[in-house]
């Protein structure tokens, strides 16, 4: 166990980690700007389009009754099929899907190499940095 402690402590103390930790806190940024782009813009936009429905608000109650909404029926101790929220989470993660492909290939066009992995570019782009933040040290030329 204390081994296990001693290696989580050195992945974790190596510059990749925190990378990644701000990585994670970008993306569920990015995320919550994606979902409100889905449920405040696209999901109204798509509810006019076919006719008023609102795609939150689709559900079935297990029971077979007809209920208000979905909070009405799990009130009630009904158990509902929100299948309108999966429709929107669905929609949601294709955008966040495609957003993705937008930057890869954005990113890949920018360093001049289509064909680079996310991996590659991230690694690319963690050596240039290195290499500006070498040569913007003026230690870095002394030689001792």
């Amino acid at each position: 166990m204390k081994k296990f402690f001693e290696d989580f402590k050195a992945f974790a103390m190596r510059g990749n980690v925190i990378d990644m930790a701000v990585g994670v806190i970008i993306g569920a940024a990015f995320g919550s700007i994606t979902t409100s782009l889905v449920n405040d813009i696209f999901m109204p936009l798509i509810g006019v389009l076919t006719g008023g429905i609102n795609f939150g608000g689709l559900f079935v109650a297990l029971d077979g009754g007809s209920y208000v909404s979905a909070e009405a029926a799990a009130a009630a101790g009904v158990g509902t099929i929100n299948y309108g929220l999966f429709i929107q989470n669905v929609i949601n993660f294709i955008l966040l899907m495609l957003a993705n492909g937008v930057d890869l290939k954005t990113l890949q066009e920018v360093l001049g190499h289509e064909n680079l992995n996310t991996t590659q570019i991230y690694t690319h782009i963690e050596n240039t940095d290195k290499k500006i933040a070498a040569e913007a040290n003026p230690l870095s030329k002394l030689k001792i």
